[in-house]
Order: structure tokens, then C-alpha cells, then sequence
């Protein structure tokens, strides 16, 4: 369906020159990579899937996305969060329906 790859701010390397063309889709990824966090770049990984047609009721991750950032994506883009969460005393609590699915 879709996939990027992340560079973190702590392992990144600077690039032995810049890009010809700053237009490519290989500099922009690279931009994206270098610039954004994960859940920024999952977030516009589902909508994208979402706006090319992918119909899904669910989000599955793992703990590494379990977070309340990551809860309010998924309900804003009307899929059920299902994710395995960070250990510790966070405690998280949906309000109201929004989210639920009766069918």
C-alpha cells in the first residue's frame, strides 16, 4: 500500500551533495524522511491510503504507535484503533461514541 522510511535526528548524515532536481520525488522523499516524525509520517500514510480508495474499519500497530496523538488519528479518520500500549501509568479513556461501530 504505501511505505517511507525515517531518518532519525540522531543517526542522520548530512548528503555529499544536494539534489539536482529538488522537485524529485527522491529529494522530497528524502526531505520527508529527515524532517518528519513517525507518527506525522503514519498519519499521512493512512490518509493516503484512505484517499485512493482503501476502505478499513481497524488500525492495528504496535506499541511504538500506541499513543493518544496516534488514538485521535485513527478517530478523526473514522478507523477503530486497536494498539498495543506503552507500558506505564498513562491511562487512556474514549468519551462518548465516536469511534464505536454498531455494525
Amino acid at each position: 500500500m504505501d511505505s517511507q522510511l525515517f531518518v532519525s535526528q540522531s543517526k542522520a548524515q548530512g548528503l555529499a551533495r544536494a539534489y539536482q532536481d529538488s522537485d524529485s520525488v527522491v529529494s522530497n522523499r528524502y526531505v520527508e524522511a529527515s524532517e518528519q516524525d513517525k507518527p506525522t509520517m503514519a498519519q499521512s500514510m493512512m490518509e493516503r491510503a484512505i484517499d485512493n480508495g482503501l476502505q478499513a474499519r481497524y488500525l492495528v500497530a504496535d506499541a511504538w504507535f500506541g499513543s493518544k496523538r496516534m488514538i485521535r488519528t485513527a478517530l478523526a479518520l473514522d478507523v477503530c484503533p486497536i494498539f498495543r500500549m506503552k507500558r506505564g501509568k498513562m491511562k487512556y479513556r474514549v468519551v462518548g461514541d465516536k469511534g464505536r461501530r454498531t455494525d
